[in-house]
């Protein structure tokens, strides 16, 4: 291999060799058909073999961990819309049960609120065994409303690729601006 000693120098010339020096060697093995189509590639676009090895390094180590970190972004932004939009609905619930209550509960006698208390009691552990019944089975109130649908990548580049087919609304009919 020209240009590189069998073994490596030592001394005041080492560290000056090595300090000007801005890359590193490495020996990868690569099929005889990947490496004649490293060559032909390189040949066509005029690169060298280093420099193409490099940019493909490169866009193998760094771009796949950003975009992926890009999407799990994505995906736990789209997961706190639904919380948030879940818990104003629970909240919105809560409001109207609590009106209607108010509207239809008569106002108790002092000598009918221990009778009220009991029946409450009562009607307050139904309701929490037949929660508890719902929510140990899977069944969600939230799973009976509608589900809002959000575009994935797919469709969001397929729908960008569709508005930059549309034609420019700026442009009036027969090239006149409005």
């Amino acid at each position: 291999m020209k240009g590189y000693p069998k073994r490596r120098p030592t001394g005041r010339s080492a560290s000056l060799r090595g300090a000007t020096r801005s890359r590193e060697r490495i020996k990868a093995y690569v099929s005889p058909d990947l490496r004649g189509r490293l060559i032909d590639y390189c040949a066509a676009k005029n690169f060298t073999q280093s420099a193409v090895i490099e940019a493909a390094l490169t866009q193998h180590l760094e771009l796949p961990d950003s975009l992926l970190f890009l999407r799990r972004l994505d995906r736990l932004g789209r997961a706190i819309e639904r919380g948030h939009r879940d818990l104003e609905l629970l909240s919105q619930g809560f409001a109207l049960f609590v009106q209607c209550w108010f509207a239809h509960a008569p106002t108790l006698s002092p000598s009918q609120k221990d009778a009220a208390r009991r029946s409450a009691a009562n009607r307050y552990q139904q309701f929490m065994e037949q929660l508890a019944e719902q929510f140990t089975g899977g069944h969600r109130f939230l799973d009976d409303l509608p589900k809002v649908q959000f575009p994935d990548d797919a469709e969001l580049e397929a729908a960008a690729k569709a508005a930059e087919a549309l034609p420019d609304p700026s442009k009036a009919v027969g090239g006149k601006e409005p």
